[in-house]
Parts: C-alpha cells; sequence; structure tokens
C-alpha cells in the first residue's frame, strides 16, 4: 500500500503555477469560467473539509493551510459544510490573499437532500439562504453547491 502526505497528495493533483495575490472577478459564459480581463479561469482545487462541522472558522489554520496551497498552485477550494452563524472574515481573507476562490455547499447534514427519498422543504430553503446570506458578501466566493450527489432513478 502506498503512503502520501496530504502535502505530498496535493502536489499530485495540482499543476504548479503562480498564484495571484488577490482573486480577480470572475464570471461564467455558457459553462466556463472567465477573469475579468478575458482570459479563461482554469479551477485547479481540492476539496477542504479537515472536520465535520466549519472549516472556516479556524483562522490560524486556514492561514497555514491557503500559505500551502498557493505554494502548490491551487486556486480553488471546496467546503462541505459550513455555520452560517459563525465567523468566516479571517479565514476567508486567509484564501483571498492567497488567490483562492471557493465553492460552498448549502447543505449540511440535517439538510441534505437524500438521494434515496428527494425532497425540498421550508427548514432547507432556510437554512440554505443563512449560507448564501453569510457567502455573498465575500469576492472570492466562485459557486455555491445545492446537493451532492444526488442520483436518484
Amino acid at each position: 500500500m502506498f503512503s502520501y502526505s496530504i502535502p505530498r497528495l496535493l502536489a499530485l493533483f495540482l499543476a504548479i503555477s503562480t498564484a495571484v495575490a488577490v482573486t480577480p472577478i470572475i464570471s461564467t459564459v455558457g459553462s466556463k469560467f472567465f477573469t475579468e480581463d478575458g482570459n479563461q479561469f482554469y479551477i485547479k482545487g481540492i476539496a477542504y473539509q479537515l472536520i465535520p462541522l466549519d472549516p472556516l472558522i479556524d483562522i490560524e489554520q486556514c492561514q497555514r493551510d491557503a500559505k500551502q496551497m498557493q505554494d502548490l498552485g491551487a486556486n480553488a477550494i471546496r467546503v462541505y459544510h459550513v455555520d452560517p452563524t459563525a465567523d468566516h472574515q479571517g479565514c476567508m481573507d486567509a484564501f483571498s490573499d492567497a488567490g483562492i476562490y471557493l465553492f460552498v455547499d448549502l447543505d449540511d447534514f440535517p439538510t441534505q437532500i437524500q438521494p434515496d427519498t428527494p425532497a425540498w422543504n421550508q427548514s432547507q430553503l432556510d437554512a440554505f439562504s443563512a449560507v448564501m446570506d453569510e457567502f455573498q458578501k465575500y469576492d472570492n466566493v466562485a459557486g455555491m453547491f445545492v446537493g451532492n450527489e444526488v442520483l436518484t432513478t
């Protein structure tokens, strides 16, 4: 069996590139991302969920991770579970300063869409809205996920 450290695994999956110190505005055209100067933006990122709860509240951890990700050439992370009532400013600044965008899942364990019995209700809407309200103020949020692996037949 192979044994790799997290930084080594990241290096295997990320193309090494120079990261920009500030996140430029990106937008979508069709299914592609573009920077405000018209260049296509290619996502080079990882899933970032060190703990079952919100990973974007430990500022020191975010600063260490953002620096390492920047050194490896990452420009995006996906976060699966966040607490919309927590203070995310320090971590969001750390990732922004490293040129890293976030894709944030709107759901959490209690509000996730169940693949075997998909449904939508007011508590999900309220929870998803709270996450959108919290993260819409950050320039380095590239997108939000509504469901995770929701496949039904």
